[in-house]
């Protein structure tokens, strides 16, 4: 899905304070143990993405860790359905917190990446998410992002892309 729709929105609500950490160490206490708790429904490495060039974001409610999602710029995203430049990004590995779903920080948060990624000159934010989680897709609609295609990760390592949407709305770099 393209976010070029989705920088332009405006949050709702300002009840999510969100941070961007480019590096393990930039981590304060609160935000390293959030991540260790919820290692095992996270499912990834959030210290070598760091390392690996990956930015982490995590929203805060009440000053406590309720939502994560990561970012890559284009040059760093090495397999993906399709090729991208400097100007890009891919949102990723996004997380809630069980007891703090349904209050509409995952379309927050993503808002807030897409925004900031804006100002910071990206032209294009792209995010995916597997066609059986419905409740991302939602949430990924319903930040403004527009469905150009779908996509399939083989366990081969390769990559299948079928595009929906015309060239117009895929285009990777702005005329």
């Amino acid at each position: 899905m393209s976010g070029d729709k989705a920088r332009k929105i405006d949050s709702m609500s300002n009840t999510l304070a969100v941070q961007c950490f480019r590096s393990w160490a930039d981590l304060d206490d609160q935000s390293k143990d959030f991540l260790k708790r919820n290692q095992d429904k996270i499912h990834w490495d959030v210290q070598g993405d760091l390392n690996a060039g990956m930015s982490v974001w995590i929203g805060f409610s009440d000053g406590v860790p309720a939502t994560i999602a990561q970012t890559r710029s284009g040059q760093n995203v090495n397999v993906y359905f399709f090729p991208m430049t400097e100007r890009c990004a891919l949102i990723s590995h996004c997380f809630t917190v069980p007891d703090m779903r349904g209050r509409g920080y995952y379309v927050e948060i993503l808002k807030h990446v897409c925004r900031t990624l804006a100002e910071e000159g990206t032209t294009r934010i792209y995010i995916d998410c597997s066609d059986s989680n419905l409740s991302s897709e939602r949430g990924i609609l319903s930040a403004g992002f527009l469905p150009i295609g779908q996509g399939v990760h083989r366990r081969n390592g390769t990559v299948h892309w079928r595009q929906d949407a015309p060239p117009s709305i895929c285009r990777l770099e702005e005329r």
